[in-house]
């Protein structure tokens, strides 16, 4: 998530100042202060010197960065946000990113400052990336990627990760460099990659993703098992409803929220002799941007959601596009009627997912967005929120009419 969102959303800069000082101290092997100052004329009275460095912030490339940071060191940014996915956008698009990495429009196009005290060495090569868990700064020099939880965050958000990557060396994930004390924070090399949908080239596009088909079908075959179905739907339940109760913001909607929950549950467990649902360790947020394709390779990076789930529902959130919910019920019921999703055919002959027949498909879609719904009702369960995020808003919508979709489906 872009800075621009999380400004809308949380504190960030409060965030960033309690946050950012614990990678910085790990990193430097000194103590360093954070101010974040959300107006630039107040930070000027904070000139860059000796015992205070400034770092400007693009809030819209989600890059913070110092006013002389080296050009290589916007790579990370530029392989994500310099080409649009709308073809009709990249020209203004990559003016705009180019304007805004370049002395000295970049200053100009920059928002926020940030203070770092005393100065972080080598920082010329550093950009500081914001993220819906965590903060990044990816270091060109040296090639590493340095990731820390955010505060107040979920610590399963990066202990899961890890434990992931220990258990799984198999599967095409950065190489972890380091690990930080309380697994706080971690190192992994620098993906020089381009994200699944910034590629230009489709056959470039097309091979990447068979290569992600490949590893995550094996890490279902290696960890998938059968639980009664019965026994899935009520621990997803069960879980939707605690975080209803618990979670501030999701008030005014929790009734609303129940009654999808429940009429899923029983589109999903229809009828009762159904056979048992098959679960494995999923990434838990397959999108393009979360695979990497450069050099001939490609990483299937920030595993920060993993958890075991239904055995596709990594092939589900990629075909259905659940991540960008606009269309979401539609996509939803097309798959249902017709068998296929709108982009890619990842679903037939995926391990242990039942899609086959008419009533297997209501099955298996009602379950997943139980999931799905599990899964934005825990992101918003922080009581640093100030709103709902847009996107989350959306979901909710779209997933109230493909539950009425089912339920005239399965019927």
């Amino acid at each position: 998530m872009r800075i621009s969102l999380l400004l809308e959303r949380e504190p960030f800069g409060e965030i960033l100042e309690r946050t950012l000082p614990t990678l910085l101290t790990a990193l430097s092997g000194q103590r360093h202060v954070v101010k974040w100052h959300d107006n630039a004329r107040v930070a000027a009275s904070h000139p860059d010197g000796q015992r205070e460095q400034l770092w400007i912030c693009n809030p819209y490339l989600n890059a913070i960065f110092r006013p002389t940071v080296h050009a290589d060191a916007f790579m990370p940014v530029l392989r994500e946000f310099a080409r649009s996915t709308a073809w009709w956008r990249r020209p203004a698009q990559y003016a705009y990113a180019a304007a805004a990495t370049r002395r000295p429009t970049a200053g100009w196009l920059a928002g926020p400052r940030v203070t770092v005290s005393p100065p972080v060495k080598e920082a010329d090569a550093l950009i500081i990336m914001g993220g819906n868990n965590r903060l990044r700064i990816a270091d060109a020099a040296s090639g590493a990627m340095h990731v820390i939880l955010k505060v107040g965050r979920d610590p399963h958000r990066v202990s899961d990760d890890l434990a992931l990557r220990r258990a799984a060396p198999y599967l095409p994930i950065p190489s972890l460099l380091q690990v930080g004390e309380g697994e706080a924070w971690f190192t992994e090399a620098l993906a020089p990659g381009r994200p699944l949908n910034r590629l230009p080239e489709r056959r470039d596009r097309d091979r990447a993703l068979r290569h992600t088909r490949a590893a995550l079908e094996q890490l279902v075959r290696r960890t998938m098992r059968e639980v009664p179905r019965e026994d899935y739907i009520d621990c997803l339940l069960d879980g939707i409803v605690r975080g209803l109760t618990s979670t501030p913001l999701l008030a005014k909607c929790r009734d609303r929220l129940g009654r999808i929950a429940r009429t899923l549950a029983r589109v999903g467990g229809e009828p009762s002799h159904a056979q048992p649902v098959t679960v494995a360790q999923t990434h838990g947020d397959l999108q393009p941007g979360n695979v990497l394709a450069g050099d001939g390779r490609v990483w299937i990076i920030d595993w920060e959601y993993t958890a075991p789930r239904q055995s596709g529902f990594d092939a589900l959130t990629y075909s259905l596009r659940s991540r960008f919910p606009s269309g979401l019920a539609t996509r939803a019921l097309t798959a249902v009627t017709d068998g296929h999703p709108v982009e890619a055919d990842l679903l037939h002959h995926w391990p242990g997912l039942t899609w086959e027949t008419h009533a297997a498909r209501c099955r298996t879609l009602a379950i997943f967005l139980l999931e799905e719904l599990l899964l934005r009702i825990r992101e918003s369960e922080d009581t640093a929120f100030r709103c709902l995020s847009t996107g989350t808003e959306l979901f909710f919508t779209e997933v109230e009419r493909a539950s009425g979709d089912l339920v005239s489906l399965a019927a």
